[in-house]
């Protein structure tokens, strides 16, 4: 599996590839652990892309290895019970955050309506808005 150079972005990439691992055990290997550790010394940052957490143990297993989990979640599709026992199953001092991505603005959100009638808007304002009243 050879690092190549993803141009353009300028970061390498290692792959490990589509087989799915026979035996889970040996991402917390010495050999592992010897890779994250040559790539710790070539680069500035090393950045894991691990499995899930919930439906398999590959990751739980290399946390010895790694400095810290960014947990990812999609919005409004990973319900929180999910997050929550994620977390859990991780040693909390390495969660370091978590990530929500594809999320979507309501258009008419309850917290952008709610707060007009208070004088305050958020968002674009229209010409009118900030005008004084006489």
């Amino acid at each position: 599996m050879p690092i190549r150079l993803v141009d353009p972005g300028g970061f390498f990439l290692l792959v490990a590839g589509q087989v799915p691992l026979q035996r889970p055990e040996v991402l917390g290997a010495p050999l592992m652990e010897a890779l994250v550790r040559a790539a710790r010394g070539a680069f500035d940052f090393v950045l894991l892309d691990v499995p899930p957490v919930l439906p398999v143990a590959d990751t739980i297993l290399m946390q010895d290895l790694l400095d810290g989990f960014l947990l990812v979640a999609r919005s409004r599709s990973t319900p929180r019970e999910a997050i929550l026992e994620a977390i859990g199953r991780l040693r909390p001092e390495k969660v370091v955050g978590v990530v929500l991505n594809d999320h979507r603005e309501y258009e008419h959100s309850y917290s952008s309506r709610a707060y007009e009638r208070y004088g305050m808007v958020y968002g674009p304002r229209s010409a009118s808005a900030g005008r004084k009243r006489r």
